[in-house]
């Protein structure tokens, strides 16, 4: 509770302390509200009974300014809550984007971290200030009961007893139900963030093409319905149980009720206390009980789920974050070699190891060409290189210093990284190159036959706007390698990034990278042989290991792999069988 209290002050502390000291003022007036009225009402017995008038008057003058000093608090209270709330919303979103974009790459591919920042992100500004909220409208409560306690114990020890009794009951099935709630909420959160991902597939252009060639449009809609509505039952289930909870406790209370209100009147016949007191007694119990039977139930409940939440939200906060700048680390400005010593590695969750004892050495001003089967470990070596998983055992190094010793910016800072599937960053071309040099940024599209729809010079690509210009695969897959070019860094990494393009043209944008980046050692990843020959040097693998590795003659000549894999790829490209080749191959 503390430390939430400090998260609010951290937002607005002013603001937050002030709507605190108002809520627990406003809750303290309560039981002075009740002796006040207590007194009008015996000043008024006494002066029809004809006795001096002249209290009446100071307690009704009292009632009526103590009745506006509430109204300006409430005020107060109003005014400085809606003040927190915009800085609340103002903190959680700025700091919610921060803390997701700084999630390192391990921990946001896992499933239960997705499920995490799903619950602890999705209407997160209501859900903390609703829990700020509950808990302080708690506190007034408890002060407002301790108030009704004392006075009602002070004057009658049983009744007050039956009143501790109450509200201890009504605590225990609002806590009860709070509990049920989250647990509810948590697995429906579950589903409907699978319906969301449905509803996206009917909303997103890019999967416009498949979905109305295949008339998937029903089947994701049914798909959505269906899981929807499961989380939506899920709720309502828990809902319906709160309702029945919260009637039966009303009926309950007033019962009770009806036996301390008689347990009272038993008691002014003794003379222990005044029909004044009785009768405000009961006014500001009836109307506590009536605040207590609408919302209380319903605020405890909401605030147990706050404390799960909260507790989600300390797990979140406690996922590791992406490192970049990490003191006493290795700083690299160039790269003479890397090496692979005996790495193993498996994805978070499975068992079965991608890479198995791998061992191989780039040298500097090589390319290399990584080829093998679906799964043999290709994209994974990239991953493990740039620093993306660090759960792998044996040593990569770069220059002979073991990766793990080298900071994570300045790791990240020597590679030049092309996708396979490529981010389509809407923005204006210049912005997605990030390139300031005009001629040269001409240069590089030009020599990749990159030709834009526009006879703008910084289109905005994609469509997002209606000056926009849209953009096929191949076209955002050329883009994407021109940036990597434009970059000025140590390694270029092609993770496949030219399958959206046709062969011929592919073999064309590898000879134009080989002659600009010579100088530049590169790593790429393709499918295609007819690319792959043109590296200096190919890396076979097969399951997990290096299978064979050399340049495209040499490994032609072993007839081992590569020359199984070039073979089968070559008939691919010829006349019936085999007998006019293709240039590419």
């Amino acid at each position: 509770m503390k430390k939430y209290i400090g998260l609010f002050a951290r937002m607005d502390a002013v603001d937050t302390y002030i709507v605190m000291a108002l809520k627990l003022v406003l809750a303290l007036l309560f039981s002075v509200e009740t002796l006040i009225t207590a007194e009008l009402i015996n000043s008024i017995i006494q002066s029809l009974s004809g006795k001096s008038a002249a209290s009446f008057s100071v307690y009704a003058a009292g009632v009526v300014g103590f009745w506006l000093l509430e109204r300006a608090f409430a005020y107060l209270e109003n005014e400085y809550s809606a003040r927190l709330k915009k800085a609340s919303e103002n903190y959680l979103e700025r700091h919610f984007i921060e803390k997701k974009s700084a999630i390192s790459y391990e921990e946001f591919e896992k499933v239960e971290i997705q499920e995490l920042i799903n619950r602890v992100t999705g209407n997160a500004d209501e859900k903390f200030r609703g829990f700020f909220e509950n808990a302080i409208y708690l506190l007034g409560i408890a002060l407002k009961i301790t108030g009704l306690l004392c006075l009602l114990a002070y004057k009658n020890m049983v009744a007050g007893m039956v009143l501790l009794l109450l509200i201890l009951l009504y605590f225990y099935l609002s806590a009860k139900s709070g509990k049920e709630n989250y647990d509810a909420f948590e697995e429906s959160g579950e589903k409907f963030r699978r319906a969301d991902y449905y509803k996206s597939v009917m909303n997103d252009r890019r999967c416009a093409a498949e979905r109305t060639l295949f008339d998937a449009g029903d089947y994701f809609c049914k798909k959505w319905f269906a899981t929807f509505e499961e989380g939506m039952q899920i709720e309502l289930r828990a809902l319906w149980k709160l309702f029945f909870r919260t009637e039966a406790g009303n009926t309950v209370a007033t019962v009770f009720v009806g036996l301390i209100a008689g347990i009272l009147v038993l008691t002014m016949s003794g003379g222990y206390i005044t029909i004044g007191f009785l009768i405000a007694f009961i006014k500001s119990m009836a109307g506590f009980m009536d605040t207590v039977s609408r919302d209380l139930s319903q605020k405890v409940s909401a605030y147990v789920e706050g404390v799960r939440f909260l507790k989600d939200y300390e797990a979140f906060e406690a996922i590791p974050r992406d490192a970049a700048k990490e003191e006493g680390k290795t700083e690299i400005l160039a790269v003479t070699d890397i090496t692979f010593r005996d790495v193993c590695f498996s994805y978070p969750g499975c068992r079965e190891k991608i890479l198995e004892h791998l061992s191989f050495t780039l040298d500097n001003s090589r390319h290399y060409a990584l080829v093998g089967e679906n799964g043999s470990g290709k994209s994974t070596i990239l991953k493990l290189l740039m620093g993306f998983y660090e759960d792998y055992t044996g040593e990569i190094l770069i220059n002979g210093i073991n990766i793990r010793e080298i900071s994570k910016e300045s790791l990240r800072r020597l590679f030049s990284y092309v996708p396979q599937e490529v981010t389509r960053y809407e923005v204006r071309l210049d912005e997605y190159l990030g390139c300031k040099d005009g001629g040269r940024k001409q240069e590089i599209l030009e020599k990749l036959g990159l030709t834009l729809p526009s006879d703008n010079s910084n289109p905005l690509l994609g469509k997002i706007e209606e000056e926009g210009i849209d953009l096929s695969g191949g076209q955002w897959q050329l883009l994407a390698i021109a940036r990597a070019m434009l970059e000025k860094r140590e390694v270029y990494i092609l993770d496949e990034p030219t399958a959206a393009i046709d062969p011929v043209r592919e073999a064309q944008v590898y000879r134009i990278f080989n002659t600009l980046m010579k100088q530049k050692p590169a790593l790429m990843i393709t499918h295609r042989l007819g690319a792959a020959r043109m590296a200096d040097k190919i890396i076979v693998l097969k399951n997990g290991r290096v299978w064979e590795m050399g340049s495209h003659k040499q490994l032609m000549k072993k007839k081992e792999v590569y020359y199984q894999m070039f073979e089968t790829q070559k008939q691919w490209y010829t006349a019936d069988g085999g007998e006019k080749r293709c240039e590419t191959i």
